[in-house]
């Protein structure tokens, strides 16, 4: 996967955009991928090892009795929510302190099949855009649970007015900024709130979210006072890890809340996700990769 996604990154968006691609694994597979890469190796790819001190669970997400969802070993446990934490923390100050303005995120299975055709860093700078996303999604409401009530509190406190939020709201006020079940049976990580609080079934915040396989993030943006204090509460709460929001639970909400209208970008570029490596060469003319 992960070679067929540098490949067609280099063929597809170097052109025109003219980047590095850091690569980042655990230190104990470091050398094998190194090796797994080699006849890949540009001035441009670096392949870098995870430090342990950025591989780290915030506090009040450490015990993981209090997380929801699949918990296992499996694709949602926690490898996963770490690295949504990760991509939230750790990612965007490494790419400012290596003298980056733009970070554009891409999973090991992201695959940019057609032409990209411009230079994104210049058109970000003509056009002031604070985001760019291939896809948006609608989560499920455990995934994003208690999100919109940390949001609330958030523009409580601030004595904010959100760009955009209240249009995915119902209603579409500060009264819509809840959490809904939408099914009358529930859910069963959720039964203990519906005990208690009598959680509604229909309405509230509607949960898009900004996919997190192919986004483009200014870090002018992103490290601007507030949008840095809504992150970190986010990740101080722990509800990123413990109900999944992960990095695009977050980026949809702080969109939503800081992005004006106009500087959040719709990528139209040909894109595939969660399909065969073989798949995605293919699609895009170029030949398969005995590797893969």
């Amino acid at each position: 996967m992960l070679r067929a996604t540098i490949r067609l990154a280099e063929h597809h968006l170097l052109p025109s955009t003219p980047y590095n691609l850091y690569v980042f694994t655990r230190r104990n597979a470091l050398q094998r991928l190194r090796n797994g890469l080699a006849d890949l190796q540009r001035p441009h790819l670096f392949v870098l090892p995870v430090t342990n001190e950025s591989w780290v669970l915030p506090g009040a997400a450490r015990d993981r009795s209090t997380w929801h969802g699949w918990v296992g070993e499996g694709i949602w446990g926690a490898s996963y929510r770490l690295m949504g934490d990760w991509r939230l923390g750790f990612m965007p100050r490494f790419a400012r302190e290596r003298g980056h303005r733009y970070v554009l995120q891409l999973d090991d299975n992201s695959y940019i099949t057609g032409a990209v055709g411009q230079d994104l860093v210049a058109l970000f700078d003509r056009e002031a855009y604070h985001i760019g996303v291939q896809r948006m999604a609608v989560d499920p409401p455990l995934v994003a649970w208690g999100l919109p009530e940390l949001a609330r509190y958030f523009l409580l406190v601030y004595q904010l007015q959100p760009k955009s939020l209240f249009q995915h709201c119902d209603p579409a006020s500060m009264a819509g900024l809840y959490s809904a079940t939408e099914t009358e049976g529930g859910n069963s990580d959720l039964a203990p709130a519906q005990k208690l609080f009598d959680v509604p079934t229909h309405g509230g915040w509607d949960r898009t979210v900004l996919s997190g396989n192919c986004v483009m993030i200014s870090l002018d943006f992103w490290f601007q006072p507030l949008v840095q204090a809504f992150v970190e509460l986010c990740r101080a709460s722990g509800g990123a890890v413990q109900y999944r929001w992960n990095e695009q639970g977050v980026l949809g909400m702080l969109a939503q809340i800081f992005v004006e209208e106009g500087r959040l970008l719709n990528f139209t570029f040909l894109f595939m996700h969660r399909v065969s490596a073989a798949e995605a060469l293919l699609a895009s003319g170029l030949s398969p990769d005995p590797s893969v």
